[in-house]
């Protein structure tokens, strides 16, 4: 009957990305037999596929756009209005990109 957050902590030498259905955080990749086959390879690759795409443009808003951080309320929290950016390719040869 007491807060306790470190009971939320992993324990060394267990698993905490549970991709069969017990963690709430995965369920729009379903669960069970019928959960994605390919999500654990997502999960490992996505941090790469961000870092090359950060790494790759220069990203600026569009001419005479302010971040606008207001929010609309709902059944989850949304952006007033959806962040738009721009990417301007950072290296001159286009070869670089492929």
């Amino acid at each position: 009957m007491e807060f306790n957050p470190d009971r939320f902590l992993a324990n060394e030498g267990t698993n905490i990305w549970d991709y069969h259905g017990n963690n709430l955080k995965f369920f729009p990749f379903g669960s069970g037999k019928r959960s994605c086959p390919s999500f654990p390879l997502f999960e490992k690759m996505q941090m790469f596929f961000l870092a090359s795409l950060l790494h790759s443009f220069d990203w600026t808003l569009p001419k005479g756009e302010e971040h606008d951080l207001t929010e609309s309320f709902g059944i989850v929290l949304n952006k007033r209005k959806p962040l738009i950016v721009v990417p301007y390719q950072k290296f001159p040869d286009p070869s670089l990109y492929m």
